[in-house]
């Protein structure tokens, strides 16, 4: 009987690209820190439409949406790594909700991305009324509660993934601690507390630095 196995440079090349993915990502969050954060709740569309129309809007929340790409890829490597430790139910828990979470979290963002910058240039000239009788209905529709619990689930994920680092002993417990408090700001931002935006971008991109030097040191 022959055994196969995966080469080891193969391993070592899959967790490099983990890596990448995630200082890609990091990357990718850098205009957060700098771009207007109006409230997004339903009854602040006004504002929203009107932060929403200015270029850091556009260019952060793009950027955060498309990071997804990367996280996700990131995300199997890193799991690759601490599935091995002492929390192999962690990890696999903290990647199906990652995935399962962002994949429901997707079909909302481009509201954020493309619907809220078209209303607020509408508002600015003058269209308020029927504008934000049109938003008021968007998030009246049902679809909006899968992507609500999809934002919800995705940042439990992550505080999951940064619990099993912790436990596994592969990885630093300072990147799980930046993780973790990168994941509950997060969700604090999801949830419309703006002031702490900045912050949490901030560490999202100090956790994602560390998860690919991490990754990189392993490999």
């Amino acid at each position: 009987m022959t055994m196969t196995s995966t080469p080891r440079s193969d391993v070592d090349l899959r967790l490099r690209a983990g890596a990448i993915a995630f200082g890609l990502a990091a990357l990718m969050w850098v205009p957060s820190l700098f771009s207007v954060h109006p409230p997004s709740d339903p009854g602040h569309n006004r504002e929203f439409a009107l932060g929403a129309n200015t270029a850091s809007f556009r260019l952060a929340t793009s950027l955060q949406i498309y990071a997804l790409t990367p996280l996700i890829l990131g995300m199997f490597a890193l799991y690759a790594i601490i599935a091995r430790g002492r929390a192999p139910r962690l990890a696999i828990t903290g990647l199906v909700f990652t995935v399962s979470g962002a994949g429901c979290l997707l079909p909302g963002t481009g509201y954020a991305a493309f619907v809220m910058p078209a209303a607020g240039v509408l508002i600015s000239q003058g269209h308020d009324q029927d504008v934000l009788r049109l938003l008021d209905q968007v998030f009246a529709e049902p679809g909006w509660i899968p992507v609500f619990l999809g934002g919800l689930v995705y940042g439990i994920g992550l505080i999951v993934m940064s619990v099993a680092i912790w436990r596994s002993g592969r990885l630093s417990r300072w990147t799980a601690a930046l993780l973790a408090a990168a994941a509950l700001l997060g969700l604090a931002t999801f949830l419309d507390v703006t002031a702490l935006a900045r912050v949490g971008a901030a560490l999202s991109i100090a956790a994602y630095v560390a998860l690919a030097i991490d990754i990189w040191r392993h490999a």
